[in-house]
């Protein structure tokens, strides 16, 4: 019995699509407290890329990704304290990045990362907590703001304010 070509075509364009299949993620959590779980296992794998980085916002979540084979990559951006993060890429591709704090802090935050065969690469980021100013400092600082050589904004990026000096803005 002849297979008509057609037929043959059908199921190699089938068999294409099956393996060009990829389990991709993209998150945005906002909010503390949460529970967050990963598992990619096989093919193209993902959670977010380098300019869509998969997002947790909010203090005191636990997060793990878990990717098993293939392509792999996770990229998380968190903007939390107290955030506790475990990622786990098992064969093949591999890569890492996570970022903790970039604008905001990550104090008392865990970051594991545990990687194991293939390509690997690990970029793990954080962001130490803005100092604090003493009371004259803080005048100073004040002071300059008034005569226009520094402004709220700058101050606010670069030290941790009591609430005492907050209100004082």
């Amino acid at each position: 019995m002849k297979i008509p070509s057609l037929a043959i075509l059908s199921f190699l364009v089938m068999v294409g699509n099956v393996n060009a299949q990829q389990n991709s993620v993209y998150v945005e959590q906002i909010g503390s407290g949460s529970t967050i779980n990963f598992t990619q296992t096989g093919v193209g794998n993902a959670i977010g890329n380098p300019t869509t980085k998969a997002t947790v916002n909010g203090n005191n979540n636990n997060v793990t990704v878990e990717q098993i084979g293939n392509t792999n990559l996770a990229a998380l951006n968190v903007q939390a304290d107290s955030v506790n993060i475990s990622a786990t890429a098992t064969g093949d591709g591999n890569s890492v990045s996570i970022n903790c704090g970039v604008t905001g802090s990550c104090d008392g935050s865990t970051i594991t990362n545990t990687i194991t065969g293939d390509g690997n690469t690990v970029t793990t980021s954080v962001k130490a907590a803005n100092p604090s100013l003493s009371d004259e400092q803080f005048k100073k600082a004040l002071d300059a703001i008034a005569k226009g050589k520094y402004t709220i904004e700058q101050l606010k990026a670069s030290y941790s304010l009591t609430k005492e000096q907050e209100a004082q803005l």
